[in-house]
């Protein structure tokens, strides 16, 4: 059996950086390159659910790699990896908007100004949201796992332990974080981990599910006695995709867990 590769913050921003390349060169090469050659609006709808796809993971498989990478870390050295993780998106954001305010009558000097301000504001927010997912990760595997020393504790215990008891349990829950990040299985949710990355796509499914009631509501209220069935069924589409994305990002978040180098694998 060959060894399993394990990859490092260097390794796994050189992933990103291409993952953004590749979307820039989807919008890139057909409208500038192959200006006199007319793309599908089949190619249009594949390059955009690629971009959708890749935008839902990336934030996901970002807080998988964190929260295995820095386990053992503190804040400081998280914010670092997180940011350096982050700046990937500027492959993408920069000649993207850039192109688009010259699109749009700007001159190089304007575009260039406006294509760093968003992709400064698309950085940052892509900043928080993988923290926040990091966050969810790790203190749920600390809750969780802190529940199941709580199996140990005196019968009487159990099911209501003191405000002292519980502290050991987070205690020896933290102490045992890098352990218990490198087991369970993708849908194995009794386990403090398995559960602990499902929360986290779970967390990114109901923001986008959430997305999709909205414009789904907006359309039957706006559009009242005028349904079309083709819009009907692409709204329904809409639903089956983003519950196939619940999975596709848990996924994803499973196979960044075994491919990720532990800060043990450095010594």
């Amino acid at each position: 059996m060959t060894k399993r590769a394990k990859l490092d913050i260097k390794s796994f921003s050189l992933i990103f950086s291409v993952a953004n390349l590749v979307l820039f060169l989807m919008y890139f090469m057909p409208y500038y390159v192959a200006e006199d050659y007319e793309f599908s609006l089949a190619y249009e709808y594949f390059r955009l659910y690629t971009d959708e796809i890749l935008r839902w993971i990336l934030p996901v498989a970002a807080a998988s790699f964190l929260a295995m990478r820095c386990a053992n870390d503190g804040v400081k050295k998280m914010l670092s990896y997180t940011l350096f993780i982050s700046l990937t998106n500027l492959v993408y954001t920069i000649p993207f908007y850039y192109l688009l305010g010259i699109e749009r009558g700007g001159d190089t000097p304007g575009s260039l100004v406006m294509s760093l301000l968003v992709s400064l504001g698309y950085t940052a927010i892509f900043f928080a949201h993988t923290l926040v997912l990091c966050f969810v990760i790790r203190r749920s595997v600390i809750f969780f796992t802190a529940k199941e020393l709580t199996k140990k504790l005196p019968p009487k215990y159990v099911s209501c332990p003191t405000d002292e008891m519980w502290r050991g349990c987070i205690s020896e829950a933290q102490a045992s974080l890098p352990e218990k990040l490198s087991e369970g299985k993708m849908l194995d949710l009794s386990h403090p981990t398995s559960l602990a990355f499902f929360f986290a796509s779970l967390f990114e499914f109901t923001i986008y599910f959430l997305i999709e009631v909205f414009n789904a509501g907006s359309y039957l209220i706006n559009y009242v006695g005028g349904y079309r069935s083709g819009e009907i069924a692409y709204m329904i589409f809409r639903f089956v995709f983003v519950l196939f994305m619940l999975f596709l990002s848990l996924a994803v978040s499973q196979v960044v867990k075994k491919h990720t180098k532990s800060p043990a694998d450095d010594t």
